[in-house]
């Protein structure tokens, strides 16, 4: 038995062209330019959303930059200036200087091999 197919019975659809895709079928223009200025708006909220994200992103990434940066500063820095600051006043007043401090310093085991390697590096070059 076939199948009587008449032009009330088919629905009927519009082609649709796309650059390079081909006909997509299914769609009524007038439906199709509604559904694509939804679309459109939807883009745009979503595209302020992410530019909003992003802009926090930035924001927190500069920030821990800089608290790196000062953290860094701090833990090479502290040591000099607790030195110059606080333990070279009395250095000076109990008569001791410098050289007594490094002195010092190369009775702490493995110092002395660091400061030898360092010479013999500096020798070298």
């Amino acid at each position: 038995m076939k199948a009587n197919l008449s032009r009330d019975t088919v629905p009927h659809t519009y082609p649709i062209t796309s650059a390079g895709s081909g006909i997509l079928y299914g769609m009524e223009p007038e439906t199709s330019h509604d559904e694509l200025k939804r679309l459109i708006q939807e883009n745009a909220v979503i595209l302020k959303e992410n530019n909003k994200i992003l802009r926090k992103i930035y924001r927190n990434e500069l920030i821990s930059i800089w608290v790196k940066v000062i953290w860094f500063v701090l833990i090479i820095g502290l040591p000099f200036a607790l030195y110059f600051y606080v333990l070279e006043p009395y250095f000076t007043a109990m008569g001791s200087s410098y050289e007594t401090f490094s002195a010092g310093m190369q009775e702490i085991p493995g110092w002395k091999q660091f400061t030898e390697t360092l010479e013999a590096i500096k020798a070298r070059e």
